[in-house]
């Protein structure tokens, strides 16, 4: 069975490569599109359906700052789910489609490093990651004139210092997601 993660950009390519992979690989295939590199929504619509007529699963990935033709923003999960949904023609299988919706992904590139570790770096800890915006990663970093790529790419380089049961006790989406592959 092969799981297809369909992600938004670079950044969650990277933390999936980085973080999550070798651990997804113990169980499934890995396979990632970025949903946004295609004009049409009806590719990735087919891509999901053609996935899921051959057994395999889908992980879609969502930004809770999603924007849709709609007026009004998402209030919540399930507003965001349908807008998901609708936008790429699909019918809910939980068993074969989960949905991820997150703040933003460097929420989950904090989450797994404990307070401990961010001490000893000087990184500014959350104990709750869950509504951390760009903007809050940006003031993690440790020293002022480095920017959040060389931020990112430093804290790829600690990840062997990364916990996952550190990130699903910090962040409620990472937990759904964690929980939902395996």
């Amino acid at each position: 069975m092969t799981l297809h993660i369909l992600h938004e950009g670079i950044h969650d390519k990277k933390y999936f490569e980085t973080f999550i992979k070798d651990d997804l690989l113990k169980k499934y295939e890995c396979k990632s599109l970025k949903a946004r590199q295609y004009k049409t929504n009806e590719f990735v619509s087919k891509y999901i359906k053609t996935q899921i007529e051959l057994g395999n699963i889908c992980l879609i990935f969502g930004d809770a700052d999603f924007q849709n033709t709609e007026a009004k923003k998402p209030k919540n999960y399930s507003e965001l789910q349908a807008l998901l949904c609708k936008k790429y023609d699909i019918k809910i299988d939980k068993s074969k489609i989960v949905f991820i919706i997150v703040e933003e992904i460097e929420s989950w590139y904090l989450a797994g490093f404990d307070n401990a570790f961010c001490k000893k770096n000087n990184v500014k800890y959350y104990k709750n990651t869950e509504n951390v915006t760009a903007e809050m990663f940006a003031d993690c970093r440790i020293r002022p004139e480095q920017s959040e790529d060389q931020f990112r790419n430093w804290l790829i380089k600690n990840k062997t210092e990364y916990k996952i049961d550190e990130a699903k006790q910090r962040n409620s989406s990472f937990k759904v997601f964690y929980d939902a592959k395996e």
